[in-house]
């Protein structure tokens, strides 16, 4: 019983890793730690743009059948996370293709022609102009868009459930 108890355990409160999980035949990836869905394309309109033609082309991207997409925030710090917690750089892009910087949706304050980019060579943020820059757009959408995965904690604990009462059974008939 001890045995099963610490399994239990050691499935619900276990450490869990942050992973891409790829989806949709290889053009988006999920992040199941901070529960983002990732255009893994960062060339999605055929070339690098100004801040202005790819914020439009984001908003209106539709990826098989899914819209709503927009571009990372700096303030949120995702790309900062790719590079970071997923080793995303532009010399190993992982998943990601035609990857080298982004636009951010984050202005630069004070600037208004400054809008915040992000580097994959360096790992950091770095001032852009929105009418001199060229750069990529790398698309993201709040939540797993492509996969509705049964939730895994609420079976463990609907299987801890059981077990346990299956204990307590069995240790009520020998007493």
């Amino acid at each position: 019983m001890r045995q099963a108890l610490g399994i239990i355990l050691l499935l619900t409160f276990g450490s869990a890793q942050a992973a891409l999980i790829t989806a949709d035949n290889g053009l988006a990836a999920y992040d199941t730690e901070t529960n983002l869905t990732w255009v893994l394309n960062g060339d999605l309109f055929g070339g690098q743009n100004y801040y202005v033609p790819s914020t439009a082309s984001i908003a209106s991207l539709d990826v098989d059948g899914v819209t709503g997409w927009r571009m990372a925030s700096q303030a949120n710090d995702e790309l900062g996370y790719l590079y970071n917690e997923h080793g995303i750089t532009a010399a190993n892009s992982g998943p990601f293709f035609n990857l080298n910087g982004s636009w951010t949706d984050t202005p630069i304050a004070g600037d208004p022609n400054g809008i915040w980019g992000f580097s994959f060579h360096s790992g950091s943020y770095v001032g852009l102009h929105k009418g001199n820059n060229l750069a990529f757009a790398l698309a993201v959408q709040e939540g797993d868009v492509f996969n509705a995965a049964v939730p895994v904690p609420a079976a463990v604990w609907l299987f801890g459930s059981a077990l346990g009462g299956l204990g307590w059974m069995r240790r009520r008939k020998t007493s």
